[in-house]
């Protein structure tokens, strides 16, 4: 409010129904990937926590989520079509991995074909997440969207932490529930197919006592 933005992004903290962030009525939402987490707080299923992420859709708003699960996808779809929410599920098979190095993931989506994108990291986990952010910025700004801008933006976005590569074959990664850690391995495996396997595989893990380890 005080830097009068365009546009604002805010990221919900915990869960969603009850987070402070949820005082707002934004003119979109996006849900991605839920995964059993901090479920001393938001519930113990897959469905519960969805219910909680799902507190955030208002009346009217529509929402694009992360459809790679069923159960959670149908709580989602369920908590739309009760407040008059349009809902657009991004699947997997949506998604086409055009190409894999140790720096990139190149990929496009269902019926855009000839347009590619690509992430700077090699995150699977990353292909879904900036898929939702493409189609939440076609809905926002329409023709008006630059495509070849947008694909440097997405390009040159870099997340410390996540798939991280700090030395050669050194990678840091933040994950640190059951899912996150499948979608670790599974990029650490797609990446070893695409390039070779040059380092031994050696992880040191650690995690905090409330998770699951």
């Amino acid at each position: 409010a005080d830097e009068k933005v365009d546009v604002a992004l805010i990221e919900v903290g915990l869960g969603g129904r009850l987070d402070c962030t949820n005082i707002i009525t934004p003119d979109l939402c996006v849900i991605t990937n839920i995964s059993l987490d901090h479920t001393q707080f938001l519930g113990n299923t897959l469905a519960e926590i969805a219910g909680e992420k799902a507190g955030i859709i208002k009346k009217g708003v529509p929402v694009f989520f992360d459809g790679s699960d069923e159960r959670s996808s149908r709580v989602i779809e369920e908590t739309a079509e009760n407040v008059e929410a349009p809902w657009y599920k991004m699947e997997k098979d949506a998604l086409k991995i055009q190409e894999i190095t140790d720096k990139h993931i190149a990929f496009s989506i269902l019926d855009e074909y000839d347009t590619v994108w690509q992430v700077a990291s090699t995150g699977i986990y990353q292909v879904m997440n900036a898929a939702l952010a493409i189609r939440a910025m076609r809905y926002t700004f329409g023709d008006k969207a630059e495509i070849c801008k947008w694909q440097k933006v997405v390009a040159s976005v870099k997340w410390q932490g996540r798939m991280e590569e700090v030395l050669p074959g050194v990678i840091f990664d933040g994950a640190h529930n059951l899912a996150a850690i499948r979608e670790f391995t599974k990029s650490i495996r797609l990446q070893r197919e695409a390039e070779g396997e040059i380092h031994p595989l050696i992880i040191l893990f650690s995690a905090v006592a409330d998770k699951d380890y």
